[in-house]
């Protein structure tokens, strides 16, 4: 579904284990950046909460405005 809607404008990673078609590892400042080329985008965050948290945090360090975050 995520697929249909985002086409190639998106990441799946896993952290404990794997997948092929998947990132694997934690996501952190460097994954962020290496990875997104336009701050200025929406982003779409899905997974636990503290997760979510921090991932927003790191996009709001990296620039992208609050307002452009939305969390699921």
């Amino acid at each position: 579904e995520l697929k249909d809607m985002f086409r190639n404008s998106y990441y799946r990673v896993l952290t404990r284990e794997e997948v092929e078609g998947f990132y694997y590892g934690r996501i952190d400042g460097e994954f962020l950046e290496e990875s997104i080329k336009n701050f200025s985008q929406y982003f779409y965050i899905c997974g636990p909460k503290i997760f979510c948290i921090e991932v927003r945090k790191m996009l709001e360090k990296l620039g992208v405005e609050s307002d452009k975050i939305l969390i699921w």
